[in-house]
């Protein structure tokens, strides 16, 4: 579970500044009419849809649990 909440911060870290080593590659090939700000902004609805996934993930963490439980066969 723990690992989950990991994974999915340090995917929503490529996306947040001030590193965001994500919107700077997509910088990299991208029109060079189109700027970094208009990147962010287009990445905002993602980020915030990756923080409420986290949100709930960290609320209910038998989303991220319940595989496991049906691959091992905990109880």
């Amino acid at each position: 579970w723990f690992g989950t909440l990991f994974i999915m911060m340090i995917q929503t870290s490529y996306l947040t500044p001030p590193m965001a080593p994500g919107i700077f590659y997509l910088r990299g090939i991208a029109p060079p009419e189109l700027t970094t700000h208009e990147i962010f902004r287009g990445v905002v609805p993602y980020m915030l849809l990756q923080l409420l996934a986290v949100v709930i993930v960290a609320l209910f963490p038998q989303i991220a649990l319940w595989l496991p439980e049906k691959l091992i066969g905990w109880n």
